[in-house]
């Protein structure tokens, strides 16, 4: 696992604040993290050089680069301009439903009654001032509408559970919500194929982790990317959402990641 110390952390945080201000508009950029330099002409070889990373729909080059660079200045991406080791990287990133009729689940899934979508239960969650239990899952998942409230169904082991979606903290620059449970769902504790849930810890460059999706199952994955911020389209609505992190499959895994696995913890 590569290494990174304390300081270089927190001097690239700061530079990925001002690639943000910069960049986070550009309609190009789909993801601002910090992580390792990747060499995409080099079988995506990772040096150990820890870099404010710019993600982007489409990476120009020659002529299309020099272009941008004398017509539209300011959209160039560079270490000068940020304050840091920079990496740009062509990737594009989107949340993705599966519909209703999708017979093929392994895992526990919620059905929103609004958006007609069906995603993964993240897990059972407890309020900290109410103690009542509810399900912590992605906004797209659990609401889907800035205007209607979303009815949900929990799907697990053939059985239909209603639940309503309660709040969200997107206002909080996180892409979350929680729903309310309407009878125990104990069993949501430890998803099929991933284990119990016992605790939570901050993400770690090179951490292996796993997760377990409605369509994919179990599989598991390294973070290569930390601290990521996006502007995402949420119900019509473009939103900047912090916190984000990347995840890469590893060897282990054949079905990584795909349509109705959203709101799947790792």
């Amino acid at each position: 696992m590569k290494t990174y110390n304390l300081e270089s952390i927190i001097r690239a945080k700061q530079a990925l604040k001002k690639a943000a201000t910069l960049h986070i508009m550009d309609t190009n950029v789909s993801l601002i993290d910090i992580g390792f330099r990747i060499h995409d002409q080099d079988q995506n070889c990772i040096e150990p050089e820890l870099t404010v990373r710019v993600h982007v729909h489409r990476k120009l080059r020659g002529a299309d680069f020099a272009s941008l660079a004398e017509k539209e200045s300011q959209r160039v991406i560079s270490a000068e301009r940020i304050g840091f080791a920079v990496d740009v990287i062509e990737a594009s990133y989107n949340a993705q439903a599966v519909s209703n009729d999708h017979a093929d689940f392994t895992s526990t899934t919620v059905y929103n009654n609004l958006t007609k979508a069906i995603g993964t239960v993240g897990g059972s969650v407890c309020d900290r001032f109410t103690k009542e239990e509810m399900i912590l899952g992605s906004w797209s998942t659990l609401c889907g509408s800035w205007t209607k409230q979303s009815d949900l169904s929990i799907r697990q082991n053939g059985i239909n559970t209603p639940a309503h979606c309660t709040r969200h903290s997107v206002h909080q620059f996180l892409d979350a919500a929680v729903a309310k449970l309407t009878t125990d769902q104990a069993q949501i504790k430890n998803p099929l194929g991933a284990g119990a849930v016992t605790g939570a810890i901050f993400p770690r460059l090179g951490m292996k982790v796993i997760k377990s999706g409605s369509i994919s199952g179990a599989a598991s994955g390294i973070i290569d990317g930390i601290c990521g911020c996006a502007l995402i389209n949420l119900d019509g609505i473009r939103c900047i959402v912090k916190n984000i992190v990347r995840i890469v499959p590893d060897n282990s895994s054949e079905r990584f990641c795909t349509k109705g696995d959203s709101g799947a913890w790792w």
